[in-house]
């Protein structure tokens, strides 16, 4: 089989046989003679994990079939399978169709299927850690959000995104964990993350920028052509200059801080851990669930790590701070008054349509849904000319266990606020 019969066989264009190229060769060379994760005892076995509804089995055993029959849709979930997870190089894929010339409205059950085939490199991943297989079952939750997804931008039908599909990665190399209502992922401290002291004499913490973010009018990360003013953070004279951030989410622009050593301690070393919060859909993020997963997850990267985290941090569409003012009462919005908030990175300025509608490419915003509060409340920012961006945010874990509504602005700096 050549690679045009072969795209032609899947309802491809000639724009997909280019992103299909490189992945060729490798996937026709290696491909198996069955592919585990398309027979049925499998698809049964491991979907069910996901906790997705189980009336989706036997059309997700229907496609396995189809694709196990036909020799271009096995081809075509083995090189998917192996350049997102074998080969870790998945350039362009996340940009290809859906295969709907052969599985129509099942399309993205085939996507589903090569989803779930990571659970045995996953269950190796967590035996070589010595972590109990019942991680497994938590990480798996992710994939019934995904669904869910999907189904959001694609008319109702199941199936998982291309899109979303190298998340997995992170389960298979050890690096993300289900703990409660939130993921963790391991890694040190990113570029969205602040610098963060904390005063010697009473704990009060300030944040400051890093050096060099580019931020607007407001205080907040700039888009491009948006930068207002540039961050400087600098060691001189003995002390630290910065410009503080409000536990509000926002950099003081006006302002510059000078710390003392004697006075103030930076909280993190370079070479520390500061594993970041991903919140899963699924709905349920009460501030007492929120805040047993952070102290869970404190205890579990002491238990299998032998690891102290001191910060977890998050940066996320959830923590635009256009939320507090349209969802004042919402569990999003309580989650976001327990944390220092933080300007969080560079948006795309569409942050979030994705997550919440399943689709972020539309201008006629008559077809983004409006049924739940969360889909409205988008339309009303977009009505407003507000903007769909992120924000940041970290909890020291000293503090989880008297953390609550209002902990870090009630705590606030005062003259680094004035």
């Amino acid at each position: 089989m050549r690679l045009e019969q072969f795209r032609r066989i899947l309802g491809f264009d000639e724009a997909a046989e280019r992103i299909l190229a490189p992945h060729w060769k490798p996937a026709l060379t290696s491909l198996p003679a069955r592919l585990e994760f398309l027979d049925p005892d499998f698809v049964r076995e491991n979907f069910i994990l996901t906790g997705a509804a189980p009336a989706l089995t036997p059309r997700l055993l229907a496609t396995a079939a189809r694709a196990a029959d036909i020799p271009a849709a096995r081809l075509y979930a083995w090189l998917l399978f192996q350049a997102y997870f074998i080969r870790g190089d998945q350039r362009e894929l996340a940009a290809l169709p859906p295969v709907e010339t052969l599985f129509g409205d099942d399309a993205g059950l085939l996507h589903l299927l090569v989803a779930l085939g990571t659970f045995p490199l996953i269950r190796r991943t967590l035996d070589r850690l010595g972590i109990p297989q019942s991680q497994l079952t938590e990480m798996a939750k992710w994939l019934r959000g995904t669904i869910d997804i999907y189904a959001a931008g694609h008319g109702g039908r199941p199936g998982h995104s291309l899109q979303q599909l190298f998340w997995m990665r992170h389960y298979i190399k050890g690096e993300l964990f289900r703990i409660g209502r939130f993921e963790f992922l391991i890694h040190p401290q990113q570029e969205w993350s602040p610098a963060i002291y904390r005063r010697r004499r009473d704990g009060a913490v300030l944040a400051l920028c890093r050096d060099g973010w580019e931020l607007d009018r407001d205080g907040y990360r700039a888009m491009p052509g948006e930068t207002a003013f540039t961050a400087r953070l600098e060691f001189r004279d003995g002390r630290v200059f910065g410009t503080p951030i409000s536990p509000l989410g926002m950099a003081l622009t006006e302002r510059v801080v000078a710390l003392s050593p004697e006075e103030w301690e930076a909280v993190l070393t370079p070479w520390e851990w500061v594993p970041s919060v991903h919140i899963p859909g699924g709905g349920g993020m009460t501030p007492e669930r929120a805040l047993t997963s952070l102290r869970e997850a404190k205890r579990f990267f002491r238990e299998y790590f032998h690891r102290d985290i001191r910060v977890f941090s998050c940066a996320s569409w959830i923590l635009n701070p256009v939320w507090e003012r349209e969802l004042p009462e919402s569990n999003l919005t309580r989650f976001m008054r327990m944390l220092y908030l933080t300007p969080g990175y560079v948006s795309s300025g569409r942050d979030g349509l994705f997550f919440v509608f399943g689709r972020d490419g539309e201008k006629d915003w008559s077809r983004y849904q409006t049924d739940t509060s969360l889909r409205r409340a988008f339309h009303r920012v977009h009505e407003s000319g507000g903007k769909f961006t992120n924000g940041g945010s970290f909890v020291l874990t000293e503090d989880l266990d008297r953390l609550k509504d209002g902990f870090y602005r009630n705590r606030a700096v005062s003259e680094a606020m004035r």
